[in-house]
């Protein structure tokens, strides 16, 4: 499993050095404890990705998502944006 999860990275890697491809994410943590009458606690945990490419000389595409887990909402899924940029020199050509 491990070289199949290495040999996956090594080949988007290539690939994006190759294409303009730019990909990354961030993990995260919450935690809260409070006491009022009673213990009460709070976890939340997420993941966001974003991806940003050059689909051809005048066409980009970028995009963000992300999941969060918490104990009030166990599975949350967001689209954060998706654009499609094209980008001439001119408005009409």
């Amino acid at each position: 499993m491990k070289k199949l999860l290495v040999l996956f990275f090594l080949v988007i890697f290539i690939i994006g050095t190759l294409s303009g491809l730019d990909f990354g994410g961030n993990i995260y943590n919450k935690s809260i404890i409070s006491y009022s009458e009673e213990l009460n606690d709070y976890t939340e945990t997420g993941l966001s990705l974003w991806l940003t490419s050059d689909l051809s000389d005048t066409i980009k595409l970028m995009s963000q998502g992300s999941y969060t887990y918490s104990t009030v909402t166990p599975y949350m899924f967001e689209l954060d944006f998706l654009n499609i940029r094209s980008e001439t020199d001119s408005l009409f050509s």
